[in-house]
Parts: structure tokens; C-alpha cells; sequence
């Protein structure tokens, strides 16, 4: 048994694990005047280090999915970022949850940093909105997708692939 399977073993509910993942952190632009981040459970530990970062002064919304109201979690961030939870047990290939929250949310004054990663179907509603909508310079806007609700990881690099060629 490895580090992580011991831990996973011996977890009980309100412990906390720190995860790297592979490559370079993606930070949210920090030269704007207010900030959004968006993401489902796969982001949060990503979501977390975005928030921490931020100046003392910021102000925005950080938006989270994540399939059982047990799975939120206490995020250090500024007073001034709102932290919206949606709680949405059944995964959703259209991103509509994720979306739907988003898209209520007031547009604030100024030029936003905009940070995305989540299910590929959310990704590519959120940006859809984000860069129609709104119109989000690209210097100021990441949306990634983690993961393909019903394909492997060779499947969703390959669903990646085919929409940035298609982009």
C-alpha cells in the first residue's frame, strides 16, 4: 500500500490532502479589476491556490460544483470574493449546473480575470458564454477541462485536441 491508498484508508470525513498535479500551475491574471473562478470538485485543490493568491483587496466570485453538500469545503479567500456552492449530484455533459450559476451572477464594473477548469462539457458552455457574452480578452481568460464525463483520459485528450483544432 502507497502514501495515497494509506491515507484514503485511514480518511474520515473533514480531513484535508494536499494534491499536485502534473505541469505548471495555471494562475488566474491578477492585473484586473475583479476576478471569477469557476471550476467542479476536480479544481478545487487549483481553485484553492487561485484564492489564496489573490490580493487582500479583491473582490469577484469563485464558483464551485460539486455533487454532495458534505464536499464543501472552508477556502481561505478575500472578504471580498463571494464563494457560490452548487451542489449538483448527477453529472451534467451539457455543463448546465456550472453554467446556470455563472450566468445568474452579477456582471461587475471593470475588466475581469476570468479562471475556469472542469467537466469538458462545462468548459466549453462557459467559455461559449464567456467569450460571447462578455467578451473576455484572452490575456484574462483560462478554461480548461479536467476530465470527460464517460471517457477515459486518452478519450478526453483526444475530445480536447479536436475542439481546440475546432476553435
Amino acid at each position: 500500500m502507497g502514501p495515497a491508498s494509506t491515507w484514503a484508508v485511514n480518511a474520515r470525513p473533514g480531513d484535508r490532502i494536499l494534491v499536485g498535479g502534473p505541469g505548471a500551475r495555471k494562475l488566474i491574471h491578477h492585473q484586473a479589476d475583479w476576478f471569477l473562478l469557476a471550476g467542479d470538485m476536480t479544481a478545487l485543490p487549483a481553485i484553492s491556490v487561485n484564492l489564496a493568491a489573490l490580493p487582500d483587496d479583491a473582490q469577484g466570485h469563485a464558483v464551485i460544483e460539486v455533487p454532495h453538500e458534505s464536499d464543501r469545503q472552508c477556502l481561505a479567500h478575500p472578504e471580498n470574493i463571494q464563494l457560490h456552492w452548487v451542489i449538483n449530484p448527477n453529472p451534467d455533459p451539457t455543463g448546465k449546473p456550472l453554467l446556470d450559476k455563472v450566468q445568474d451572477l452579477p456582471w461587475l464594473a471593470g475588466q475581469p480575470a476570468v479562471w475556469a477548469a472542469c467537466e469538458f462539457g462545462s468548459m466549453r458552455a462557459l467559455r461559449r458564454f464567456l467569450k460571447q457574452s462578455h467578451e473576455v480578452p484572452k490575456s484574462h481568460l483560462y478554461v480548461s477541462s479536467y476530465r470527460k464525463i464517460g471517457q477515459t483520459e486518452d478519450g478526453h485528450k483526444r475530445a480536447k485536441q479536436q475542439d481546440s483544432a475546432a476553435e
